[in-house]
């Protein structure tokens, strides 16, 4: 998996249609600018995390060369395109870094990113077309030619005990990145043993079962339903989600342990209200209770999930900011990693891709750079090590005329905010994907090329749709359904299952002279069915790795 340069960033994108052949664009000319400013001479200075950016288009495999002149003191520049990247000293004032990429045929996101003041003077491409245009076409490129090069990856099994001419079945069973969907409501009505077999308990388990590979709490992970008084716990609700995904197969996230809204039970957010004014004991005694909650929702489960929202909206709902500020938080975020240190700790957050702004702010920021600038803020407070290692979006597409005006959905803008937040080395997660007021077409349209923007993009690693069945939405979500209220598939149902076939692995081999079965697949877990005697087998396929052995 790349690993991105906790760096500011620049992204190449492609100039004209024209293959430059060694031609020169200036910095301030790139097509993306997510912060910074123009200089003399043509160059862009970049002077805190953020990029510059381009596309490059192959029509076939081939090794492409990219030339940033940059400079800078002490500074160091990294130059990647897909899941390659160099690095490089800028410590003059004219530095020539020279990248080489091999890359396949298609449409790819070159990404540079430097730690310290910089000025990118120029760049020049050979051995593809610069495609300096911000399109959705151009963004929707590039994704695709991400997931079909890397999100799947060639696979050498050895079958030992199995004889040549074998025939053997692989079939993905659950992709490595995360498709879920969210368990309503605060108490159990879709999860119960044995449901009637037409019931829509049983319904929605089919259909959870066939569709995704994750599962989180929509309301019953919040703390008034958790611990309505000090030290009175009911994770009912939560540990029978928590089970539900481990019987079926399935991942799990956890939303979300701090919220600053009324989902807080009462007594926490008198303890806020008294701490907000400044007194230290109501401070003292919040951060204790988080302690409490911690142990009890991290330390007692996080070995049953892989992402948690340790806290929700705290641009928007600043009081937990205010309170302890960015120490605390930080303090607090290493304290559930003390307590559990796999799962990845959030941040989550909303317009973040339409409306985007910060609490208060009346400037649009199409970049999101108040959200990069609070995770950065959070992580630099707490140390060398990240607190906050990964970053929710929360994208409920508005649709009427008054933000279609101002915000439609777009694939360009999705592009601009996931490299952006990139930039500070966190995984990405949209958390909670709903339309509002779509027609059917709409819906299936912006479903199909948010989901492929997400899985086009390296740092993410799940898609959460909020409300997959009409008969479990509200009215203004509605547009989201996969089904409707009788299940049947709705434009956007279609539009899933379409994507989710296309991503699939399923293939019948047969074992050659050496016990071996090879194909391309895409990353994660696969059923392996050996011979007409239908012995099975498991592996895990991982970026990286090439060859298993599976024993007989």
């Amino acid at each position: 998996m790349r690993t991105v340069l906790t760096f500011t960033s620049i992204l190449l994108i492609a100039y004209g249609c024209a293959n430059l052949g060694g031609g020169r664009i200036d910095g301030r000319d790139l097509a993306l600018k997510s912060t910074g400013a123009a200089v003399d001479g043509g160059g862009w200075k970049l002077d805190e995390s953020g990029y510059l950016g381009t596309y490059l288009r192959l029509d076939r495999p081939a090794t492409v060369s990219v030339n940033v002149r940059a400079s800078g003191d002490a500074a160091t520049l990294g130059v990647s395109a897909a899941d390659l990247r160099q690095t490089f000293p800028v410590e003059s004032a004219s530095t020539d870094c020279d990248a080489r990429f091999p890359l396949s045929a298609g449409t790819h996101f070159l990404h540079i990113e430097c730690r310290g003041t910089v000025v990118v003077r120029s760049v020049s491409v050979r051995g593809a077309q610069v495609m300096n245009e911000h399109t959705d076409a151009n963004a929707l490129a590039a994704a695709d030619s991400y997931v079909e090069h890397f999100r799947k990856g060639p696979a050498r099994v050895t079958l030992t005990g199995v004889e040549p001419g074998t025939s053997v079945h692989v079939k993905l069973r659950r992709h490595a990145f995360n498709f879920g969907t969210n368990a309503t409501g605060t108490r159990n009505q879709y999860l119960i043993e044995n449901p009637p077999p037409e019931s829509d308990a049983a319904r929605w388990q089919a259909f959870v079962n066939a569709h995704f590979n994750c599962l989180v709490p929509s309301n019953a992970g919040k703390w008034a339903y958790n611990e309505p008084s000090p030290g009175q716990i009911d994770m009912e609700y939560v540990d029978e989600i928590l089970a539900y995904a481990e019987k079926h197969g399935l991942r799990a996230r956890m939303h979300a342990m701090l919220w600053d809204t009324p989902q807080q039970p009462q007594w926490v957010r008198d303890l806020m209200t008294r701490a907000d004014t400044g007194d230290a004991d109501a401070k003292r005694e919040l951060r204790a209770a988080i302690d409490r909650r911690i142990d009890y929702y991290v330390k007692q489960r996080a070995s049953r999930y892989v992402e948690l929202d340790v806290l929700n909206e705290s641009v928007h709902h600043a009081r937990y900011n205010r309170i302890f500020g960015g120490e605390g938080i930080a303090s607090i975020f290493k304290r559930v990693h003390d307590a559990a240190p796999d799962p990845k700790r959030f941040l989550n957050e909303f317009n973040v891709m339409q409306w985007s702004r910060g609490a208060g702010s009346q400037v649009d920021d199409p970049y999101a750079n108040w959200y990069r600038r609070h995770v950065e803020e959070i992580n630099r407070a707490g140390g060398d090590e990240p607190a906050v290692t990964g970053i929710g979006v929360q994208y409920y597409v508005g649709t009427n005329e008054r933000v279609k005006k101002r915000w439609p959905h777009s694939a360009a803008r999705i592009q601009q905010v996931m490299q952006n937040l990139a930039g500070t080395g966190c995984s990405i997660s949209l958390t909670e994907y709903a339309t509002q007021g779509a027609t059917p077409e709409e819906s299936a349209r912006i479903l199909d090329e948010t989901m492929r923007m997400m899985f086009g993009t390296p740092q993410a690693n799940t898609f959460m749709i909020w409300g997959f069945w009409a008969g479990a939405v509200t009215p203004k979500d509605v547009s989201t359904a996969l089904v409707d209220k009788d299940w049947n598939l709705t434009p956007a149902g279609h539009a899933y299952e379409r994507l989710m076939a296309k991503w699939n692995t399923d293939e019948t081999l047969t074992v050659a002279n050496d016990a071996t079965i090879t194909f391309t697949g895409f990353f994660g877990d696969y059923d392996v069915t050996i011979g007409d005697d239908d012995r099975h087998a498991t592996f895990e396929l991982r970026k990286g790795q090439t060859d298993y052995t599976i024993d007989r």
